[in-house]
């Protein structure tokens, strides 16, 4: 494609992401009338530096869970973005005429580490490869409940409590705080495993009998 979106920006590179940094990894812009399919490869990330004696509250103990990747893509006066794991590397295909590939470290500046290297690249093509996700990570307030926002694009939802296991309740709610479904209680891990995402829901509501209590929500993404 002569004068297409790989010819202008920067197709690939390594970067170095510091806590509460985020650092750009891809940006191709070409003619909008000439867009095609955009397949991106990211790397899984690589521990340059942590700090054995921090104190830190972190979101996982996998390393590179603290990384989560933004990617934007569209054409003419059009784009959309999503926010996706990439801690064990991610192939993902979009048709756009310019796309763009952030990765950012979710821990606060003031965190000691870790430091991460991070590598991505774009081309032409598609190629079949597993459903992206994005993982949050909640810990119930003091009325025992949390409300977890449903990521964009996503499509079913895995739910994984933290030890030790409380039952917990969930349901989904709209962008007003209003049960969409009925929900259900887990009363063993596993059990509320995964969840499939109803019209209209804005969160995912996650109730127990005590505060503090942490969750792993992982969306699975339509993409």
């Amino acid at each position: 494609m002569v004068g297409g979106a790989l010819e202008q920006g920067n197709v690939g590179r390594v970067v170095v992401v510091r806590p509460g940094r985020a650092e750009e990894l891809v940006r191709v812009t070409g003619d909008d009338r000439e867009g095609q399919v955009l397949t991106v490869c990211i790397a899984p990330p690589e521990t340059l530096r942590v700090d054995p004696h921090s104190r830190l509250p972190v979101p996982s103990e996998v390393p590179g869970a603290h990384l989560v990747g933004l990617l934007s893509w569209g054409a003419g006066d059009v784009s959309t973005g999503v926010e996706l794991d990439v801690v064990r590397g991610v192939v993902l295909s979009v048709p756009a005429a310019a796309l763009t590939l952030s990765v950012r470290h979710e821990l606060p500046p003031s965190a000691p580490g870790p430091v991460y290297q991070c590598a991505a690249t774009v081309a032409y093509g598609t190629r079949a490869g597993a459903s992206p996700t994005r993982t949050r990570y909640a810990s119930t307030g003091p009325g025992g409940v949390v409300d977890v926002e449903v990521a964009a694009f996503a499509a079913s939802v895995r739910v994984h409590a933290r030890e030790p296991f409380v039952p917990y309740g969930w349901g989904f709610v709209d962008a007003g705080g209003e049960p969409l479904t009925t929900g259900g209680v887990a009363t063993r891990a596993g059990e509320a495993s995964l969840l499939v995402i109803p019209n209209g829901a804005n969160a995912l509501r996650l109730v127990t009998a005590a505060a503090g209590v942490r969750f792993a929500v992982v969306f699975g993404l339509s993409l």
